[in-house]
């Protein structure tokens, strides 16, 4: 027999649809303020003695509705800058009525976050990805459903990674372009023969952002435990 052929093009679209759409009409009533909130964050600039990129505005809604989708009690993150993906992660989980814990490290900055949210951020200033992920290890922590990276992980990571993810873990991943860090970090997971478990779901489409108002692009994509697909009858 012929198989049912399903690109990850398709795939993707339908799953950030099925997120995108699952809280659609509360996000947007908190729309305003969460933008609003993300630009203020860019005052904490001046205080970056490395001065890099920060998430698009498409970006950061993937991850708001993300996060407000999955609602994660535990989340790694790797990329802390001035607090953008940190504030949309832990406001999504609010918004969800599902408080979060973010553990988040910048390797070049020291830069103090007092985002408006009631999640718990936990800061680690001028740390390695590896150095935070052994901090909390050592502090007997586990078990984290979500990480968030805005970096290049280390061959070291890896084990460190295993050990503190669950099975279920959704990995969101910024930067998957062309050859930059997001991409290298998914090939990183596949030399470690850890993709198999995976659907990779690829950053939505501009023509499927301006369905729902946005009009830059968005490099976030999703490392999805394929036990998290389920078929429904409807």
């Amino acid at each position: 027999m012929v198989p049912v052929y399903l690109s990850y093009k398709i795939m993707s679209e339908v799953i950030w649809k099925k997120i995108f759409e699952k809280s659609l009409h509360e996000l947007y009533g908190n729309r305003d303020n969460f933008f609003n909130e993300l630009k203020k964050l860019d005052a904490l600039r001046s205080g970056a003695e490395y001065n890099t990129g920060s998430i698009t505005t498409s970006s950061a809604w993937c991850l708001l509705s993300a996060s407000n989708y999955f609602m994660p009690k535990k989340v790694l993150e790797v990329g802390t800058f001035i607090g953008k993906s940190t504030y949309a992660i832990a406001h999504g989980s609010d918004l969800a009525l599902s408080k979060t814990s973010i553990h988040t490290c910048d390797l070049s900055n020291d830069i103090k976050l007092d985002l408006p949210v009631s999640s718990e951020v936990i800061c680690y200033p001028k740390t390695s990805s590896t150095d935070m992920f052994r901090a909390i290890q050592n502090q007997g922590l586990k078990d984290f459903e979500m990480m968030h990276v805005d970096g290049r992980l280390q061959a070291d990571d890896f084990p460190l990674i295993e050990k503190l993810l669950t099975d279920d873990a959704v990995i969101l991943l910024d930067d998957f372009e062309g050859i930059e860090k997001g991409v290298a970090n998914v090939f990183n997971f596949g030399a470690q023969k850890k993709l198999n478990k995976y659907l990779i779901v690829y950053p939505p489409e501009t023509d499927f952002l301006n369905k729902y108002g946005f009009h830059d692009c968005s490099t976030t994509s999703i490392l999805l435990p394929k036990q998290l697909l389920q078929l429904t009858a409807q």
